[in-house]
Parts: structure tokens; C-alpha cells; sequence
């Protein structure tokens, strides 16, 4: 169920603001000077946000993570620390 809803959260926020992503998800828009906070908490869908955040540094979007003690039981800071280019701030 959470994978589900974290996805449908994903596409109710792309089609709000208009975003689209490069890449495997077959989007193709400039996030270019951007700013992107991605907010992660504890479920299984957490480990998926590598891909959503190496994606929006790929368009050009400047991303900043934070998570929940939660979420990091699923994924590392240092993984969307690198990923991000940005220090991850942690609960």
C-alpha cells in the first residue's frame, strides 16, 4: 500500500507543478535552478527516492533531503547524501 500511495503522491505533485524528469520515467523538462526538498519517512517505498533524487539532479534541479529515523531503516543519508551532493539532514 505505501508503495502506491507514495507514487500517486509523486504524480499529483509532478502534475500540480508542472515537472516532468529525464530518464527512465520518459519526462524530459529543465529543472534547472529548481529547489527541491524531498522528504522521506519510514516505509518500503523510501529505497525508491535514490532513484527520484539522482533523476531531478539530472535535470538540473538543486535537491535537498531530509528524513525520518524511519526512513533511514530502508536507506542510507550517505546513499542520497551522494546522490544529492547536499548534506542530508536526519530526525
Amino acid at each position: 500500500m505505501s508503495i502506491t500511495w507514495n507514487y500517486v503522491l509523486w504524480m499529483v505533485l509532478f502534475k500540480a507543478f508542472d515537472i516532468t524528469l529525464p530518464g527512465r520515467f520518459g519526462m524530459t523538462q529543465n529543472l534547472r535552478n529548481k529547489k527541491i526538498l524531498l522528504g522521506l519517512t519510514g516505509g518500503i517505498a523510501a529505497y525508491k527516492s535514490a532513484a527520484l533524487c539522482r533523476e531531478l539532479k539530472k535535470a538540473g534541479a538543486d535537491v535537498r533531503v531530509v528524513m525520518t529515523k524511519g526512513a533511514q531503516e530502508f536507506i542510507s543519508p550517505l546513499t542520497l547524501q551522494a546522490l544529492s551532493g547536499q548534506v542530508v539532514h536526519t530526525s
